[in-house]
């Protein structure tokens, strides 16, 4: 019988682009968050397991409402993450549930202290256990998994894209229906989640729209399909985006399964 515990190698980075003036992006990874300001990342992390016998988690962060408020709010949805991990749950969909509704209070809590001025963030989770993962978003950060080939994105969009395309409307780029840091009182946000088996050669993907916003689906895919290594994939795609233009902050986690 194979064994059911698979290893995993992971690398992350993130950067500021050629455009924007500040970093609001932040990320969890293998417990590391940027500071609430940040000149993004000068290296690229990495970290490798060889069995998944204990859980696992990403997560990757975007920041709106300009000044000081994008910045913060995408900290604090990774410092969230980070506490709520540390604490038990009867399942990983309780407790990706539990860190956004958690994010999005405490980021509405300081929008108040702050004289009532809106500032959210996207969240795009995975977490991992021995063999299975389970993925979390709300916002437009996306999550994408490379299985035989093929690139699909697993995570759900929360735009107005639908609407835009029925409309025919496509002078603006898609609007947040949801994200972290809306007011009980506005909307109840509701986290997508999911969870899926595991299988050996499986690569995942989060990011911001810093890099979707640059490289379509397909070109996605064709750098995923090349065998460089996790650190090796991440620095690549940074690097496309921001020959294309570097329009926005750039976060990438790239996870490979063995």
């Amino acid at each position: 019988m194979e064994n059911a515990y698979r290893g995993l190698a992971a690398a992350c980075s993130c950067d500021t682009g050629r455009v924007r003036m500040k970093n609001e992006d932040n990320f969890f990874f293998d417990g590391k968050i940027l500071p609430a300001e940040n000149s993004a990342l000068t290296e690229i992390l990495t970290m490798d397991r060889s069995h998944l016998q204990e859980p696992v988690c990403f997560g990757v962060f975007d920041g709106m409402g300009g000044e000081a408020r994008g910045e913060l709010a995408a900290y604090l949805a990774a410092k969230t993450l980070g506490e709520r991990l540390c604490y038990p749950a009867d399942s990983p969909e309780e407790l990706l549930n539990d860190a956004c509704l958690t994010a999005n209070a405490r980021i509405c809590a300081m929008a108040d202290d702050n004289g009532g001025k809106r500032m959210g963030a996207t969240a795009a989770i995975l977490f991992f256990t021995d063999a299975s993962v389970w993925l979390c978003n709300i916002g437009d950060s996306r999550i994408y998994r490379l299985r035989d080939g093929m690139l699909e994105q697993l995570s759900q969009d929360h735009t107005d894209a639908a609407f835009l395309m029925q409309q025919e409307i496509n002078n603006r780029k898609a609007l947040l229906t949801q994200h972290l840091g809306i007011w009980p009182q506005e909307m109840l946000i509701e986290p997508y989640i999911i969870f899926e088996a595991l299988m050996e050669g499986d690569k995942y993907l989060i990011c911001s729209d810093g890099l979707t916003d640059m490289l379509s689906h397909d070109e996605l895919a064709s750098q995923l399909r090349r065998p460089e290594d996790a650190a090796d994939m991440v620095r690549i795609l940074i690097s496309l985006a921001l020959d294309r233009g570097g329009r926005d902050n750039i976060t990438v986690i790239l996870c490979n399964i063995r």
